[in-house]
């Protein structure tokens, strides 16, 4: 099983504390909120902070035993916040030193501030139009799909991001797997209008694809206030072009009556479903695209089912040679273009502000997730100085 290595990523628990927990009960055991560990901090208290700005504190001191040496800062906190806004205030306002992951619509105003530090990154991810193929819509139509794939100009719609990112156009990374001849078909607005009118989606006088009286009607979820949110709009706006009636839902995470896994991912309530995708380390994603993941608790939410590249993906994780590897999933992506269960958007970025009195995340590091900004957490530093003197 060749992504066993990248799979480790299961801390060691202290058994003492843990022997007669049921791992299902793990999340309400005690441990849960007061953890024991054998990193470079060791847990103290949390706090949970209110009024406008509410959010919890996790307080941790400095672990003078660490194997690789006592971190260079005597205590550290972890501040968590529900929202963004909080988030963006709290940086303004040095309650917190440091923010990663800071929204894209908030980066560019400290980026531009000399007494902040800032960064811009990518981690092994990406955000992806997902279709779903077993939509009772027109997009169980591999034409239909092909044809959009042929009008969207990613560019376009990576434009209306306030900074610039980097395009995805597969379902892996190029520094995962040798992609230097593998390309998605070319935007081209007149031809995938072409593509629609073979398909049968012919437009009417008002501008809309009818086939047997039907509108071709594309029905597109996303998360309220993600970062892509305004890519999405720009995706409506170029299908519309086309001819589709494109209906745009946004689910607030916040909602409790809006909870996304059940009322869209499980029942697979859409035609698109706009989403990030955490890729990993290794190049096997056989969980996002292998059709016996195309189930009520699997995460292959386009419903994807290709025999080449189910075959392509089971083989490539049970092979060790890196060059066989390579060409299962180049096979993988090959078949993903041309069937398009999606159509890639971005790699997703990595923002990382912190005040300049502080050392903090080299920016040079290579991450796999966002957590990975943790580990130099050792060097981490802040500046001291006296700030007032009583004779």
């Amino acid at each position: 099983y060749a992504p066993f290595p990248n799979a480790l990523t299961f801390p060691v628990v202290p058994e003492h504390i843990l022997a007669n927990v049921n791992p299902g009960n793990l999340r309400e055991a005690q441990f849960s909120s007061q953890p024991v560990g054998s990193g470079p901090f060791s847990f103290r208290l949390k706090q949970n902070v209110q009024g406008r700005d509410a959010h919890t504190v996790v307080h941790m001191n400095q672990n003078l035993n660490y194997y690789r040496g006592a971190p260079k800062l005597e205590r550290f906190q972890l501040h968590s916040y529900a929202e963004n806004e909080s988030l963006v205030r709290a940086l303004r306002s040095h309650a917190v030193n440091a923010v990663g992951d800071i929204p894209l619509s908030s980066y560019g105003e400290f980026a531009s501030d000399s007494t902040y530090d800032s960064s811009l990154g990518t981690v092994n991810g990406g955000v992806y139009a997902l279709f779903n193929t077993r939509s009772v819509g027109a997009f169980k139509d591999v034409k239909v799909r092909q044809a959009l794939q042929v009008g969207t100009d990613v560019q376009e719609a990576l434009k209306t991001l306030p900074v610039k990112v980097k395009q995805l156009d597969t379902p892996l990374l190029a520094s995962q797997v040798s992609l230097q001849d593998i390309n998605k078909p070319a935007f081209d607005k007149k031809k995938a209008a072409a593509m629609l009118d073979d398909a049968g989606w012919k437009l009417n006088e008002e501008g809309e694809r009818v086939k047997d009286k039907e509108p071709l009607v594309l029905n597109m979820v996303a998360i309220k206030d993600a970062d892509y949110e305004v890519v999405v709009a720009n995706l409506a706006k170029q299908w519309r072009e086309l001819g589709v009636r494109v209906e745009t839902r946004m689910v607030d995470t916040d909602d409790p009556a809006q909870n996304i896994a059940s009322s869209v991912l499980q029942p697979r309530d859409f035609d698109v479903l706009v989403q990030e995708l955490f890729l990993g380390a290794d190049p096997d994603v056989y969980a996002y695209w292998h059709s016996s993941q195309a189930t009520e608790n699997g995460l292959n939410f386009s419903n994807y089912d290709s025999g080449v590249s189910d075959d392509a993906l089971s083989s490539a994780r049970l092979r060790l040679e890196d060059d066989l590897r390579q060409a299962k999933y180049q096979t993988f992506v090959k078949q993903w273009l041309k069937d398009v269960p999606a159509i890639g958007l971005y790699q997703s970025p990595m923002t990382y502000v912190h005040t300049s009195a502080t050392g903090a995340l080299d920016s040079s590091n290579t991450l796999i997730t966002a957590n990975d900004r943790y580990n130099d957490v050792i060097r981490w530093a802040t500046n001291q100085s006296p700030v007032y003197k009583t004779p």
